[in-house]
């Protein structure tokens, strides 16, 4: 899922999405990559359909079946609210995630991080 989408012929597209999908080793459709893209309007919180966690958790699972290592990126932060006011945070840890938290450096970030 990934905020910030703009739109291109082929639908909506993030540019962080895309490029994860033109570095990785299988060539894997855009919605493999990014299941669900949001405008640069729109905030999870505020997306009209309901964020479906289990349309995340399949794709998760197929490209865990393909390859040796899968980069999930966040999206917004590690507590970004979803639609249904559930941070993003809970489905990482109910799949069991490794989290590499990367915090820039300027003020407010290192307390941002919760």
């Amino acid at each position: 899922m990934a905020k910030g989408s703009k739109e291109t012929p082929d639908g909506l597209r993030n540019k962080d999405a895309l490029v994860l999908q033109s570095v990785s080793t299988l060539a894997l459709p855009y919605e493999a990559v990014n299941p669900i893209a949001l405008s640069e309007d729109e905030s999870s919180v505020a997306h009209s359909c309901p964020i479906n966690y289990g349309l995340l958790s399949d794709g998760l699972q197929r490209l865990v079946a393909q390859v040796e290592h899968v980069v999930v990126e966040g999206t917004g932060g590690w507590r970004s609210l979803m639609n249904d006011l559930r941070p993003l945070s809970e489905w990482v840890v109910q799949e069991q995630l490794p989290v590499l938290m990367v915090v820039g450096i300027q003020e407010g970030c290192i307390t941002m991080r919760y």
